[in-house]
């Protein structure tokens, strides 16, 4: 993913958190452990490099992006 994106998820996961009530310190707790893990994630060997769900119907093909 790249920088833009990972912000993007990081502001998501933010807004998320303030809508279900958790305080600033465990929002931003929680968003940073999402980025982190996403970041830090190695492609795995034959896949394309961007984070989606996978097609149900078996294709490879991104169904969804996250």
């Amino acid at each position: 993913m790249t920088r833009e994106q990972l912000a993007q998820v990081r502001q998501g996961v933010l807004e998320m958190a303030a809508q279900r009530g958790l305080s600033q310190q465990r929002a931003i707790a929680v968003a940073d452990a999402v980025v982190a893990r996403l970041a830090l994630a190695a492609p795995e060997e034959g896949s394309q490099e961007h984070v989606g769900i996978e097609d149900p119907a078996g294709s490879g093909a991104p169904a969804q992006e996250v």
